[in-house]
C-alpha cells in the first residue's frame, strides 16, 4: 500500500501498490466509533478489510482506500507524516472537532 497526497489537500489516500510500504496505527474501535469513523469518511472512500503485519503477525483490520474512480484525485507526492505533524495537524484536528460537534449530532441521530 501507499499513501499519496490528495490533490489540494494536506491528507493522504491509500492505494494498493506493491511498490510502497507503509507503517500506521490500528486502533480498537467499538461499534459506534466505527459508525462515527464511517459517516467522517463518507462516499469518498472504499472501507476495505486488510491483512496487515504487526509484530510479525497477519492481522485483519479495515482501512478506507481512494477507489479507481479517484486516482486522478491524488497527487504523486507521497505523504509525509512529519510534514503532516508539523504544518497541517492543528488545522485538521480544527477540522475533526468541527466535524464532531456540528456534523455528528445530526448524522448520527439519523443513522445509529
Amino acid at each position: 500500500y501507499a499513501a499519496f497526497l490528495l490533490n489540494s489537500k494536506n491528507y493522504p489516500g491509500l492505494i494498493q501498490n506493491t511498490s510502497y510500504e507503509i507503517e500506521g496505527y490500528l486502533i480498537h474501535l467499538n461499534q459506534e466509533q466505527e459508525k462515527i469513523i464511517d459517516l467522517f469518511e463518507a462516499d469518498f472512500y472504499e472501507k476495505k478489510n486488510l491483512l496487515v503485519d504487526l509484530n510479525n503477525q497477519k492481522v485483519e483490520c479495515n482501512a478506507y482506500l481512494i477507489p479507481e474512480k479517484h486516482f486522478k484525485l491524488l497527487s504523486n507526492k507521497p505523504w509525509d507524516p512529519q510534514e503532516f505533524r508539523e504544518k497541517h495537524l492543528a488545522s485538521y484536528i480544527d477540522m475533526c472537532r468541527d466535524f464532531r460537534n456540528n456534523e455528528i449530532p445530526s448524522l448520527v441521530a439519523n443513522t445509529l
